[in-house]
Formats: structure tokens, C-alpha cells, sequence
């Protein structure tokens, strides 16, 4: 019997036959072995699948219909067999750090249930001689991209999944809900994500309105008047500015 993975990650995807292959490359070229890749298909129209099948050595395949990324997410949570969870969406990369650095300080930190790396936002370029069909055109950030970190799979159990009620924004309702049941996370100074921006992308070009952060911030409150968050922190615990970070203005 194989041995179960120890890291599991979920690709969800929507029409993302054009950069779904490199995410997963970035992901395999890690060199990884006690680990799991499942694509979950939330109803893409395009070549999704066609592009997944090329790597059913490395990958399972689920589909599903067209319900959204949370929901496509979940999915991922529930077939999940490793005791640490990653998220990369498909057209976003991981960097070597991602293992050598995020999973390594989960491992030598027991205490810890989440560790966030910085992001660093990509962009296409020309073609060229060195063959890299991207560049960087922002510093690393740190910020709550869902698919910036690595999770204890415990800590779902503890949080609940994503809100499949939002089609946007709802990594970072869950990190609001994460922040208020008090579990620990640490950041480290390591870039672990590479952030495609593209006119293809879900939330480009829409305002903080349209991607539902007011709605975010709106239950958080909810929760609060309701009693259902303990005003206790731990001691140390970071403030929610130090817990969610920043992007660039």
C-alpha cells in the first residue's frame, strides 16, 4: 500500500487551459515525493481536461459544475489524504520555497497551523533568448492569497471550508474566520507565490466593491455582535493588520 501523502494540493480551474500546465509543472519540478496534486474542474468549456490528462501520472482529475472556486476548493478538502494542505490556482506558480521553506517550518513547528509566504506579482513578456515567457513587475508582498501558504488540514476542521455563497474574495473571508478562531500563523520573508496578473483573471480590473471584501468584512462583524468570536487573544497573537498583511498600493 502506497504511503499516505503528507501534502496535498488542490488546483481548482475554470477555463484555464492556457496556463493550467505550468502550474503544474511548478508544482512537480518541486521534486516533492510524499505528495498529491488534485486538479478540481469546476464546468471549464475549454481544454482544461485535455491539458490535465497529460499528466495523469502525477495527477487525479475530478469535475464538477460550474459552482465557483470555493466550492471547487472544498471539493479538493474532501478527497484531500495529507496532513498539510496547499491551494495554487491555475494560473498562478510556486517557487521552491514553498517546500523548502513553508513546509520545512511547519514540520519543525508544531505549534504553528498555517505559514504564509510573500507574493510576488507576474506579468507576460516578449519572447527572448533566456526562454521565460513571464517577468516580475512588483517587490514581494506579504498578503493573505490563498495560495501563498500551507495549512494543517486540522485547521478546516477547526475554521470550516470557503463560503460557496462568494465567488470572489472568499480566501480572504476565510483568513477572517481563521484570525478570529485564533489560529496560529507565521509569515516568513521567502517569495512561495508567483501571481499571474492577466485580463483573464477572476478579480482584474474590479474594485474592492465588486469582489465582495465589504461583504468579508461585513460577516466578520456579524460573528463579533453574535458572541461567536472570543475576545481573548493568545498571548503573543499579531493584530488583523499583521495577520492579513498588505498588498502594494
Amino acid at each position: 500500500m502506497a504511503a499516505t501523502p503528507y501534502l496535498s494540493v488542490i488546483i481548482p480551474v475554470f477555463n484555464g487551459e492556457k496556463y493550467l500546465a505550468e502550474a503544474i509543472g511548478s508544482i512537480v519540478d518541486l521534486g516533492q515525493e510524499e505528495m498529491e496534486i488534485t486538479i478540481v474542474d469546476d464546468g471549464s468549456s475549454d481544454g482544461t481536461a485535455q491539458i490535465a490528462a497529460r499528466f495523469r501520472d502525477r495527477v487525479a482529475y475530478v469535475a464538477q459544475a460550474n459552482r465557483g472556486p470555493a466550492a471547487a476548493r472544498n471539493h479538493g478538502l474532501s478527497l484531500a489524504h495529507g496532513e498539510i494542505i496547499g491551494f495554487l490556482d491555475a494560473d498562478d506558480l510556486w517557487t521552491e520555497n514553498i517546500i523548502t521553506q513553508a513546509l520545512a517550518s511547519l514540520r519543525a513547528r508544531p505549534d504553528v497551523d498555517i505559514v504564509q509566504g510573500r507574493i510576488q506579482e507576474i506579468k507576460p513578456r516578449p519572447t527572448d533568448a533566456s526562454g521565460c515567457a513571464f517577468e516580475c513587475f512588483s517587490k514581494p508582498y506579504p498578503f493573505i492569497n490563498i495560495g501563498s501558504a500551507l495549512y494543517r488540514k486540522a485547521v478546516f476542521g477547526k475554521v470550516g471550508g470557503f463560503d460557496e455563497t462568494m465567488r470572489f474574495c472568499e480566501d480572504y473571508d476565510w483568513f477572517l474566520r481563521a484570525f478570529d478562531a485564533h489560529i496560529s500563523k507565521v509569515r516568513i520573508d521567502d517569495v512561495t507565490l508567483l501571481y499571474r496578473a492577466h485580463s483573464g483573471g477572476m478579480t482584474y480590473g474590479k474594485s474592492v466593491h465588486e469582489i465582495g471584501m465589504a461583504k468579508a468584512h461585513k460577516k466578520a462583524i456579524q460573528r463579533r455582535r453574535r458572541g461567536a468570536v472570543s475576545n481573548s487573544l493568545p498571548n503573543p497573537f499579531p493584530t488583523l493588520a499583521e495577520y492579513i498583511g498588505s498588498r502594494p498600493s
